[in-house]
């Protein structure tokens, strides 16, 4: 039997973005980023590339409502016990 191979993915973490409906339909978009920043309200998510921080996503002010740590299972947020909001979460 061979050795299980290592899957590298694209960044760190995954995150669920809730953006408005003329930006996605669903009303959701979810993507890997190793870091964020929020600067005079825009969302910048960033990978790491060689050691350096380069940006790989932005939302304007107007098109982002909440962001989060989000399941690599189901796109659920990570780490909230409860969010009625989000479809699948309620009790």
């Amino acid at each position: 039997m061979s050795e299980p191979k290592e899957i590298k993915l694209p960044a760190k973490y995954y995150w669920g973005v809730k953006v408005s409906k003329e930006l996605c339909s669903e009303g959701e978009i979810f993507l890997y980023a190793d870091m964020t920043d929020i600067k005079d309200g825009n969302l910048t998510f960033y990978c790491e590339k060689d050691g350096k921080a380069m940006p790989c996503m932005s939302f304007s002010k107007e098109n982002w409502l909440a962001f989060y740590s989000a399941s690599l299972f189901d796109g659920n947020p990570t780490y909230v016990e409860h969010w009625k909001g989000k479809k699948g979460c309620e009790d």
